[in-house]
């Protein structure tokens, strides 16, 4: 009975981390989840990520198939993941942006952050944030080092789940309440390990020199940690914790700079 109950709270769990981070719906997309399982869900982060990456090798190769060139793949890939959670992620960069950069006090950064208008800061940055990854997504198909974006968004969800367990939330309510600051040590080294194993799976089997490749690998993640320090570090000072959208926020600047990172040392 009380095996049933568990594997019934992992279950949810995958269910809200999967309908969080896409827009795909799943059975039970709908039904109220308990703050243990919204907690737990993290574990689930790097999971997803691997969807993502996956996403974009079977569209990398099957734009291959067609000899369709690395401008136009590197474009389809931004679409597949976008289109995947509805520009989320991006819209919580746009959010961080206006809230962050003017000067302002904690309670109008929260409120710009709950607003739909975007301001000069969000539009040039988002702008830039776009240009930068399209570049670099055009560059490493053409150098051919696929398996980098495969496993940047490994990273880069991962580093989302890093930022939610070193910061807390600022609002007495709202939907990141129960993950952002409520991630147990266990939950997060589990989360962590997944991340790990993914990508020691993937270098093992991309037909590539193992270590050199998971060095480099192990360099890309601790830009993503990086990331994430400095994110809960700024939205702590700024707001006094973090929210989703500083979590969206995290996940556009790590896969920029765990492209980045990659290209560097392709």
């Amino acid at each position: 009975m009380k095996l049933s109950l568990f594997l019934k709270n992992i279950l949810n769990s995958f269910v809200f981390a999967f309908t969080m981070l896409t827009i795909i719906p799943l059975p039970g997309k709908k039904r109220i989840f308990s703050p243990q399982e919204i907690s737990v869900s993290a574990v689930f982060f790097p999971l997803l990520g691997a969807f993502y990456g996956l996403t974009a090798i079977i569209g990398i190769l099957f734009f291959n198939l067609f000899s369709i060139s690395t401008r136009i793949s590197a474009v389809f890939i931004m679409i597949l993941f976008y289109g995947l959670n509805c520009f989320l992620h991006l819209d919580g960069l746009a959010d961080v942006l206006d809230a962050f950069l003017p000067d302002k006090d904690k309670s109008s950064r929260l409120i710009i952050m709950k607003g739909s208008q975007i301001g000069s800061f969000a539009l040039g940055g988002v702008i830039l944030a776009l240009l930068l990854k399209y570049v670099l997504l055009t560059e490493l198909l053409y150098t051919g080092t696929v398996y980098y974006i495969f496993l940047v968004p490994v990273i880069s969800r991962t580093a989302m789940a890093a930022c939610a367990f070193l910061t807390v939330y600022p609002r007495l309510a709202g939907t990141g309440k129960h993950l952002i600051g409520n991630i147990s040590l266990s939950t997060f080294l589990i989360t962590v390990f997944f991340c790990l194993l993914i990508c020691i799976i993937y270098t093992f089997f991309s037909g590539s020199n193992f270590w050199p490749l998971f060095a480099k690998i192990s360099l890309i993640s601790a830009g993503g940690a990086g990331c994430a320090l400095f994110m809960a570090g700024w939205s702590s000072k700024k707001i006094g914790g973090a929210t989703g959208d500083v979590l969206g926020a995290v996940n556009e600047t790590t896969e920029i700079i765990g492209l980045f990172i990659a290209l560097v040392l392709k």
